[in-house]
């Protein structure tokens, strides 16, 4: 099972409507063997922004104190493997 996390914000009649913090893993994984993993996607570059490269070094240190393991993976096939 998994799940894409939005980030970010959207304006809405009489506000805003806020998504998953800034830095959050793209997917929310839940394998079949079991726990959680949390993976970040990147294009064959790799390049982030430093604000947000930043952002999701926090958000990795969150997720590997809770024990969720956290992927980065620039393919689907290293993003399979890596589940395994």
């Amino acid at each position: 099972m998994a799940y894409r996390m939005q980030c970010g914000r959207l304006r809405v009649r009489g506000g805003w409507m806020v998504f998953a913090e800034e830095g959050t893993a793209d997917l929310l994984v839940f394998p079949r063997h079991g726990g959680v993993v949390w993976v970040e996607t990147k294009d064959p570059t790799g390049k982030t922004a430093k604000e947000r490269a930043e952002a999701q070094a926090r958000f990795r240190e969150k997720v590997e104190a809770m024990h969720h393991r956290y992927i980065r993976a620039t393919t689907i096939d290293e993003g399979m493997e890596a589940l395994r």
